[in-house]
């Protein structure tokens, strides 16, 4: 108790740190499966097991200055992106614009296309779960 109170009395009582550990999760369940990575592909990354990425992924474990610089390396983004919602709304854009390309692209298809790329997707999506 007596650490706690060493840092309380250094930490200037008007900043609050609000860390979202479930924000840094999600941004790395993001980030990863963009990048088509498994949970322990992700862990061989950085060195740490599967089991600890998947706690890191959940926010039940807050991520080391080590892990969010290899992450930020890794995934080519800011450390900014990682640690904020920010990144939620750069992905929700991305995602976006996706689905208004392939909603494009499908209103050109006959419907036996379109029967066909729906089975096809949930194949592929079968094989990335």
């Amino acid at each position: 108790m007596k650490k706690l109170a060493k840092i309380q009395h250094i930490m200037p009582k008007d900043i609050n740190i609000n860390i979202k550990y479930t924000v840094i999760g999600k941004n790395i369940r993001a980030q990863r499966k963009i990048r088509r990575l498994s949970v322990d592909e992700l862990a061989e990354h950085l060195g740490l097991s599967a089991s600890y990425v998947g706690l890191l992924e959940r926010g039940d474990r807050c991520p080391s200055l080590k892990v969010v610089y290899n992450l930020c390396v890794l995934f080519d983004i800011s450390p900014n992106e990682l640690l904020t919602s920010e990144q939620d709304d750069r992905i929700n854009k991305q995602i976006d614009m996706r689905l208004e390309a392939l909603t494009s692209l499908v209103k050109t298809l006959k419907k036996n296309e379109i029967e066909f790329v729906i089975e096809t997707i949930k194949k592929v999506k079968d094989i990335y779960e």
